[in-house]
């Protein structure tokens, strides 16, 4: 119970301990992580009042006009309301669109962004397909099924428009066959016949700018030739980087929910498969199309990592649909996972099913509202809260299951963590959409009243400037009213004592670049000497000492079984070590026979270290299931030296000491054993001393089994089998003679049952028998 009070009392004072009065000027005092405020009144000099505190305990002491403690606030420079898009305007979907913060250090502020989905908003939708050999089957349905893609998209928004593009292999060995013959016709390695021809394998190419045209979508779809490649990746992600980055190329339009729809049946090239063709510079995510709309770095830049396809998807706010065959699903779900804003949707063997899969997806995406950050600075700290369409309030930057003008708020909570120079900002946007919150961050980092200028004052002895309600001294003076001098002499004038600045240096101790430290900036020098900011829990010549610097154990300073000494831990009766976790007592290590640790390790704060080549453990060294036992070791002396029996040939080995007992008790420091004798088929008994286990005691005494004689053991076989078999015959004959019963008795009721007439016996049989000729005729003569 003490030790639980003592840790209860070390957590409750550091609790509590004032941790804004060791800031000794204004702007540190504000900085400080714990919401502090400082007074700039003039306070009597022989006060023990804190310019820097916490603001309720400043309120105390110190006029409103004369405490610094700025606040956090919001201003709110554009909201626009929502509206869907005209001929004049675009969407508005989110609100409001531009903040500005003032923000202090450390204290987290609150502010309200809402999305609500608008009808007919703007999409763009981009087919970048594999027109390798493979593909063909599914390039043909696509052409036909472009005019039903664009009707059923148009059911969901009036503003749509679609794009083409297709991709084959860097042009290359190991990735096409650079023959001339291939080259030319890329599909003859598969076709002996030399019927189907390919176009010469290329990198990208951009076939048809986004349009609201449907029918040239299908027109650009059936004009596009397939290609042929060696391997069996393919180098989509080429293409997919030229996508996303040629906005105006590609016809992108900034406020438009933009959908690539990346469609292939086979698996992708990443960064570093360049080296195989000894293409090593790495991809520079630029656009690089030419007049004809191809690709033209695919031969001089590697392909794009994940990780760049990623940070482009999410900077141009670009969703990705993989439309590819069953066998390729797995691997495109695991790219999915590393792709934000990116779906994954499994074509049948014809892409019959392609105008239901991204209409499905498409859906999914537009009921998501998902809010990420851009360019968010080190040491700016955002959290999501929203209750989307529940009661609670809840930790979440996303919310699903969005209907059509539905509004849905969202709380951002921001924390700045450090102070910057001068104003940072960084966007809020929404997955896949243009649109974007802007947000300003001004620091509050510092006090007003230090920017002011001001004379040298009289209350700081002439050698300083009164700032933020105290002196700032001149270089050669110092203390809390400059009345200290760096030199070891006083003026003429009697105002500095003996004191030196330099005896409040820690000559151990030094800050960045070598600069010195006064009092360890947590006191103050005042002539030569340190008073330390809190001196309940900082002490020491340079208040290099506090009672929470100690180690600790399990979060506990001292583990609550010590006090902090100026960094070191002064333990209480009973215990030992740096962090006073390791007690002196050995009552936890006894073992069962008194020993300690069972005399097969040591004992070590409290706790058994077993000895490694002992082969023992446990809580006290006393388990060890390859030991063998004192009973047994002492087995075969016993039998040899008392009943002159057992392995031992040489009893003289035996190094035992035997007692004769008439009866082996069990005695309080005494195991008794018990072991059969093989010779006579008896049990023998022993005993061994615990804390002696050669001090043997034995009785002459065996636990013999009774004999049984031979004759009777036959004449119980015999009796056994004879009352066995009559048995078995009686069990016979009992059963036959109720089945002989059953039958009589069934006979019997057929019997009665027969309509025989009385007069005649129905076994009796005649001796002759008449029989009529059928063609036989009686006539007569006339």
């Amino acid at each position: 119970m003490l030790k639980i009070f003592i840790v209860c009392s070390l957590l409750i004072n550091s609790l509590w301990a004032n941790l804004c009065i060791s800031n000794t000027n204004c702007k540190q005092c504000i900085r400080s992580v714990h919401e502090c405020a400082w007074c700039t009144q003039d306070l009597p000099s022989d006060s023990d009042l804190n310019r820097c505190d916490y603001y309720e305990n400043i309120v105390k002491h110190c006029r409103a006009e004369f405490i610094v403690y700025p606040t956090n606030k919001i201003n709110v420079e554009r909201d626009e309301s929502f509206r869907p898009q005209d001929a004049f305007n675009s969407p508005v979907q989110i609100k409001p669109q531009k903040l500005s913060l003032k923000l202090r250090a450390h204290v987290p502020v609150r502010f309200n962004i809402s999305y609500q989905l608008a009808e007919d908003y703007p999409v763009d939708l981009y087919f970048l397909m594999d027109l390798s050999n493979s593909m063909d089957v599914h390039k043909t349905k696509l052409s036909k099924l472009g005019q039903v893609l664009a009707n059923s998209m148009k059911n969901i928004t009036k503003n749509f428009r679609l794009g083409f593009g297709s991709f084959v292999e860097k042009e290359t060995l190991p990735f096409v066959n650079t023959a001339p013959r291939s080259m030319n016709n890329p599909c003859m390695s598969s076709d002996r016949s030399g019927v189907s021809q390919c176009v010469p394998p290329y990198s990208y190419i951009h076939h048809m700018k986004l349009t609201d045209n449907s029918n040239l979508f299908q027109q650009e779809v059936t004009a596009a030739k397939v290609s042929g490649n060696l391997d069996s990746p393919e180098g989509g992600l080429d293409a997919l980087m030229q996508v996303i980055v040629c906005e105006e190329e590609i016809g992108w339009r900034p406020a438009s929910r933009k959908l690539i729809v990346y469609s292939t049946d086979a698996g992708f090239h990443y960064a570093g498969d360049g080296k195989l063709a000894g293409i090593v510079e790495p991809n520079d995510a630029k656009c690089h199309l030419n007049s004809e709309r191809r690709y033209t770095h695919s031969l001089l830049q590697d392909y794009p990592s994940i990780g760049e396809i990623n940070y482009k998807i999410v900077q141009n706010n670009v969703n990705l649909i993989f439309a590819v065959v069953r066998d390729q699903a797995n691997l495109y779900k695991n790219l999915s996972e590393l792709i934000e804003g990116s779906f994954v949707g499994e074509l049948d063997n014809e892409s019959s099913n392609i105008v239901k899969l991204v209409v499905d997806i498409y859906k999914t995406i537009a009921k998501k509202i998902v809010f990420t950050t851009e360019s968010l600075p080190d040491g700016v700290e955002l959290k999501f809260y929203s209750k989307c369409q529940n009661d609670k309030l809840v930790e979440t930057s996303s919310c699903d299951g969005l209907k059509i003008k539905e509004q849905v708020d969202f709380q951002v909570e921001l924390t700045m963590s450090k102070c910057f120079s001068g104003p940072v900002s960084f966007n809020i946007s929404a997955q896949g959409l243009g649109e974007r919150v802007e947000v300003t961050i001004e620091p509050q980092c510092g006090c007003d009243c230090e920017k002011e200028t001001s004379p040298i004052s009289d209350e700081c002895n002439g050698r300083g400037k009164k700032v933020c309600g105290i002196c700032e001294c001149e270089s050669l003076f110092y203390g809390s009213k400059c009345e200290c001098s760096n030199l070891d002499s006083q003026d003429s004038n009697d105002k500095t004592s003996n004191g030196n600045i330099s005896s409040c240096i820690n000559p151990r101790q030094s800050g960045p670049d070598g600069q010195k430290i006064i009092c360890n900036n947590q006191g103050r020098c005042n002539c030569g000497q340190c008073v330390c900011n809190d001196p309940s829990r900082i002490s020491g010549k340079y208040c290099e000492c506090d009672n929470e610097s100690c180690d600790r154990y399990l979060s506990v300073v001292c583990a609550g079984n010590g006090r902090c000494d100026c960094g070191i831990c002064k333990c209480f009766e009973g215990w030992t070590k740096s962090d006073c976790s390791c007690s002196t007592s050995n009552s936890s290590c006894i073992s069962s026979n008194g020993l300690v640790c069972n005399g097969k390790g040591q004992c070590v704060c409290g706790k058994c270290v077993c000895d490694e080549d002992s082969g023992y453990f446990g809580r006290t060294c006393e388990d060890c299931p390859t030991c063998p036992l004192p009973c047994e070791n002492n087995r075969d002396c016993v039998q040899c030296k008392v009943f002159g029996t057992g392995k031992k040939e040489n009893c003289d080995e035996c190094d035992i000491e035997l007692e004769q007992v008439d009866q082996i008790d069990l005695d309080a420091g005494f195991k008794q054993c018990q072991f059969n004798d093989l010779s006579d088929n008896c049990t023998f008994f022993f005993s061994y001393e615990i804390l002696n286990d050669k001090k043997i005691r034995f009785t002459r005494e065996k636990d013999c089994p009774r004999s049984f004689p031979t004759w009777a053991i036959i004449l119980i076989i015999v009796s056994s089998v004879l009352f066995i078999g009559l048995g078995l015959l009686i069990i016979w004959k009992i059963l036959d003679t109720m089945q002989q019963k059953r039958e009589c008795a069934r006979f019997n009721e057929e019997k009665k049952k027969a309509a025989w007439e009385t007069s005649e016996n129905p076994l009796y049989k005649s001796a002759t028998s008449k029989f009529v000729n059928p063609s036989y005729k009686d006539t007569k003569l006339n």
